[in-house]
């Protein structure tokens, strides 16, 4: 469910008076929006507090949201090695079994310096989260290559 589906599943959830959604359709256009302040909380708030969406409502849509987006908590690792250590690593380790996390088991001379161990080979896995350069260019969720000038806003691994 992307965030234009959302928005419309809420507004189509209202109960209420034709009048009072307009109000709020219009209040949070005029809000300006600041993490972790957003449209989607002012929007759910203001029709619940107008009494035409209930508890019950909000929590089925917020079911129904998170299981079409699964990968939602990647959004809320906040520093940069967190990303790498959290997503990236995790993401790759799944990709391939073989992978293992480093020791001193491992490799005795294991200090710190590398992300992951295959049969010898050490693999330092980088991480970088994706910035807005042109809107223009959508692009499908593949692995992101570095100097490429597209982003939607989600966020990728990079393997180098």
């Amino acid at each position: 469910m992307e965030l234009i589906e959302l928005k419309d599943k809420i507004v189509s959830e209202f109960v209420g008076s034709e009048a009072d959604l307009l109000d709020v359709l219009a209040l949070v256009d005029q809000d300006q929006s600041v993490f972790p302040f957003n449209e989607y909380e002012h929007l759910v708030c203001s029709l619940m507090s107008k009494g035409g969406l209930s508890y019950a409502q909000y929590l089925d849509i917020r079911t129904q949201y998170i299981n079409e987006n699964p990968n939602l908590w990647i959004f809320e690792i906040s520093a940069p090695r967190g990303f790498g250590e959290k997503f990236a690593q995790t993401y790759v380790q799944g990709k391939c079994s073989k992978l293992k996390k480093p020791s001193k088991v491992l490799h005795p001379e294991y200090v710190g310096e590398y992300d992951l161990w295959l049969d010898g080979i050490t693999i330092e896995v980088k991480a970088s989260r994706e910035t807005l350069e042109n809107r223009g260019r959508l692009r499908d969720n593949n692995p992101v290559i570095a100097g490429q000038d597209w982003v939607d806003g989600r966020q990728a691994a990079w393997l180098l």
